[in-house]
């Protein structure tokens, strides 16, 4: 049983698909209920967007194939369990999270390499059920660059011309923007061409200088004045977020800068086991713990911080998921 005070959180990132999809490839099965249903429920998670993610290993040349596995893999793994509900609209995502039974999820993407450079694959993920495509990871593809490109090209490239398209499509299909890690050019592009509200699912914000990958003031702005929502990241990379209470210092800066509408949470956790953590942290040094924020089980330490802090339950509800349900409702349905 959930305490009393437990305010609802949709995390606006998890990569919870792919590791069902390892998982599965290990013959384990009822992943869901098995390795995750407990974690999520003692932190009060009801919901998420659940990333299709394309590991490096397989890019370029096997990325559809891998992401139709993961898609696969989640969904084979849905028939199993009668605790989470996958959704394909804000209005139903709603039902869910009022409802409580069920932790509800959507379907996104974190890189486009999966559709080449061919639109009807879009379409045909979208009939499968995503409904949130982040256009890049950190390396570069045929519709942008990511993050890592700042350095070598003053804020890196914009937008392909292909990268156009699929923001155009996204827009006519009802399928929200995701615009986390591509570099600042990138997402001054999508924000400048989309004709609706953008998410960026996860990142940080300028609110100290060792920040990662941070969204800059003026895209905070821009976030804002198109109706999207800025999601606050709990990785800590180079100790730049070694706490809850740091955590909590870029959720307010970003409030400060875009406002109470537009915040909301993508804490990035790498959920599986500890072993499995330990095994990215030598590939990615440094990457280390969030003390209190450390997997999706000690999540509510963010609730309570920012009561701490003195937000108001209305306010904190508006950070936890309801900016989040407001925006993917306008722009599915």
């Amino acid at each position: 049983m959930q305490s009393s005070d437990y305010v609802p959180i949709i995390d606006m990132h998890s990569d919870l698909p792919v590791d069902i999809a390892q998982r599965r490839i290990n013959n384990e099965r009822n992943v869901l209920d098995n390795c995750h249903l407990q974690k999520l429920v003692q932190g009060g998670i009801g919901g998420f967007n659940g990333i299709a993610f394309v590991e490096p290993d397989y890019k370029p040349f096997r990325a559809l194939n891998r992401a139709m596995k993961v898609v696969d893999s989640l969904f084979e793994d849905l028939n199993e369990t009668k605790s989470f509900a996958f959704v394909k609209s804000g209005t139903d995502f709603r039902r869910v999270i009022e409802n409580g039974e069920k932790i509800g999820f959507i379907l996104g993407s974190e890189g486009g390499e999966f559709i080449e450079t061919d639109l009807s694959i879009l379409r045909n993920f979208y009939r499968l059920g995503m409904r949130s495509f982040g256009l890049v990871w950190d390396e570069r593809n045929m519709i942008g660059e990511g993050y890592s490109q700042i350095n070598t090209r003053n804020g890196g490239s914009g937008l392909s011309e292909f990268g156009y398209k699929v923001i155009d499509e996204c827009n006519r299909l009802g399928m929200l923007i995701d615009g986390a890690h591509i570099n600042p050019n990138g997402l001054s592009d999508i924000l400048e061409r989309s004709k609706k509200p953008v998410i960026v699912s996860h990142g940080s914000t300028s609110a100290h200088p060792d920040s990662s990958r941070p969204i800059s003031d003026e895209h905070l702005k821009s976030i804002a004045k198109i109706g999207g929502v800025a999601g606050i990241f709990a990785l800590n990379v180079k100790n730049s977020i070694p706490d809850v209470d740091s955590f909590l210092d870029y959720v307010e800066y970003a409030v400060k800068v875009a406002g109470i509408d537009h915040v909301g949470i993508g804490f990035d956790y790498f959920p599986g086991s500890e072993e499995r953590f330990r095994m990215i942290q030598k590939k990615y040094p440094d990457i280390t713990d969030c003390l209190g924020l450390k997997n999706a089980s000690e999540s509510q330490n963010a609730i309570k911080g920012l009561r701490r802090r003195g937000y108001k339950e209305e306010d904190i509800a508006k950070i936890a998921h309801g900016n989040f349900l407001r925006v993917l409702a306008e722009v599915t349905g």
